[in-house]
């Protein structure tokens, strides 16, 4: 299904359940609908991620339960990119450099109790690569997530 709205084409592949056939009626017949451009616009803005510049000096960094991997601790350890990733934060920055200084895909963080500090939850390489390129205090293009 192809759904189109002002500004964009977005391209949609729903994988129906069908445990009847009363429910496979009802997917088939839910082809039928057509939804308004201020429907879609309605329920696009409901699932937008709020997006917004932090300090990257406002920004922690831990380890979750589910990901062991390491963390560098400090700038000199991400320039040698003393994990071996691959590509690493030198790799990464060139991007953003091509990309006329701009990430191609934000970090995301979770607030910290109200009080202006964030979390790191995704995005540790692109972060490092922001400070390396721009240091502590230009604000980094970052994804707020709520609620977890």
């Amino acid at each position: 299904m192809t759904i189109f709205s002002r500004s964009e084409v977005r391209k949609t592949i729903v994988i129906p359940k069908v445990s009847s056939s009363k429910h496979l009626r009802e997917n088939i017949e839910s082809m039928e609908i057509s939804l308004s451009n201020s429907d879609i616009d309605y329920i696009s803005d409901l699932f937008k991620p709020k997006i917004k510049e932090i300090l990257p000096v406002d920004i922690i960094q831990v380890i979750s339960v589910k990901d062991e991997r390491q963390i560098y601790q400090t700038l000199e350890d991400a320039k040698n990119n003393i994990y071996n990733y691959h590509p690493g934060p030198m790799e990464i920055l060139k991007e953003i450099q091509d990309n006329h200084g701009s990430l191609f895909k934000p970090i995301k963080v979770k607030e910290l109790n109200n009080d202006g500090k964030y979390v790191l939850l995704e995005g540790r390489l692109r972060f490092w690569a922001w400070v390396i390129l721009n240091g502590w205090h230009k604000p980094i293009e970052s994804i707020i997530i709520e609620g977890i």
